[in-house]
């Protein structure tokens, strides 16, 4: 198997550009939407791989037994976080609650017990489209409470070595892979909310991106909400869903 040194995987990750499978070059520190195989693909030095990428979960499923690790063995930079699926779509509509997520150790926590604290870089972490670090456990939130599969130190048939060189380098090959699901999903939301005190059971609209939440007056805003993206979800959803999140008018204070 070819063995990649992965010690510069995640500051060339953090800051490169890449070319989508769609031929588009996205810039410095930005990402095709929901490409996290890919991304993650070419932070390793876009090497040729001999083990399919089309989602993570695949990832996961063919790295050799040996080479999936769960979260009880500690990591090191430049190893790659698996998440599987979720119990089912996260809200009407959702057809990519079953492909997975894949993120980069950056080394920076993993000298604490909690994997919560644990780094990442990985794509839509900012944003649709913007690379960003963040904890294990804030992307899970991010991803919608995916199950954890563990940590992969192989890749698409590679082994993933920590190293101590300078990892390898980036081209702008395009490599033909079944479409990868957009396995991020940032669109706003609307829900109804069972909280008690504070929105009780009007309407709301959730910004994934900048936790934050704001009421929707009316028809006419609800309509337009829809109209810009967001996913409308039916019925009254739980207090724990938006546990986080503050309200856009009141500082300091949110969903507790």
């Amino acid at each position: 198997m070819t063995v990649i040194d992965v010690s510069n995987a995640p500051s060339v990750f953090a800051s490169m550009a890449g070319l989508g499978d769609n031929g588009v070059r996205y810039g410095a520190g930005r990402n095709q939407p929901g490409k996290c195989t890919r991304w993650n693909w070419l932070a390793l030095g876009a090497f040729h791989n001999t083990t399919g990428l089309p989602h993570a979960v695949a990832a996961w499923a063919n790295a050799p037994a040996e080479h999936r690790h769960t979260l009880e063995q500690r990591p090191f930079r430049g190893a790659i976080a698996s998440f599987g699926a979720t119990d089912g779509p996260r809200w009407a509509g959702d057809e990519n609650w079953m492909y997975g997520d894949v993120a980069m150790f950056t080394g920076v926590g993993l000298d604490s017990a909690d994997w919560r604290d644990w780094e990442l870089v990985g794509t839509d972490a900012a944003g649709v489209g913007v690379i960003s670090t963040v904890t294990f456990g804030r992307r899970q939130v991010q991803t919608g409470g995916r199950r954890i599969n563990g940590w992969q130190s192989s890749y698409g048939g590679a082994v993933l070595s920590p190293g101590g060189g300078a990892g390898a380098p980036i081209t702008d090959t395009v490599t033909p892979t079944v479409p990868e699901e957009d396995d991020m999903s940032f669109k706003p939301l609307v829900a109804k909310t069972l909280i008690g005190k504070g929105p009780g059971t009007d309407t709301w609209l959730f910004d994934r991106n900048t936790k934050t939440y704001d009421h929707i007056r009316n028809a006419n805003e609800l309509a337009l909400a829809a109209q810009l993206g967001a996913v409308v979800l039916d019925g009254p959803q739980p207090k724990d869903m938006f546990r986080g999140f503050r309200y856009t008018d009141v500082d300091g204070k949110g969903i507790r």
